[in-house]
């Protein structure tokens, strides 16, 4: 479904809508940090749709720009930076949680 979403409006447009509406849900989840499970559990469930959305189309467009030869390359970075964003991200979660709390 996504795959004809991204064919008819393009790729790289998708790819900025899925990115925003996944940063946004990311961004937006921790104000309801001990809201109820119905308010918590639908924008768990928008977030989980548009980052696996995202993820999958963003590959997709690397696939096409990068130049042939770089493809691998490309998103062997691609993944990479995706971690490295992933791995500081959990590690700066408590040490802001400490220090706000402070």
């Amino acid at each position: 479904m996504l795959e004809a979403e991204g064919d008819r409006i393009g790729r790289e447009r998708l790819v900025t809508i899925c990115l925003l509406a996944s940063g946004g849900c990311a961004l937006t989840i921790g104000l309801f940090f001990g809201a109820g499970l119905w308010l918590i559990a639908p924008l768990a469930w928008i977030w989980g749709f548009f980052v696996v959305a995202d993820s999958a189309q963003f590959s997709a467009l690397v696939t096409e720009v990068a130049p042939q030869e770089a493809v691998g390359t490309a998103l062997t970075l691609q993944t990479s930076m995706g971690f490295l964003l992933t791995m500081v991200t959990i590690q700066a979660v408590p040490v802001a949680v400490t220090s706000s709390t402070c």
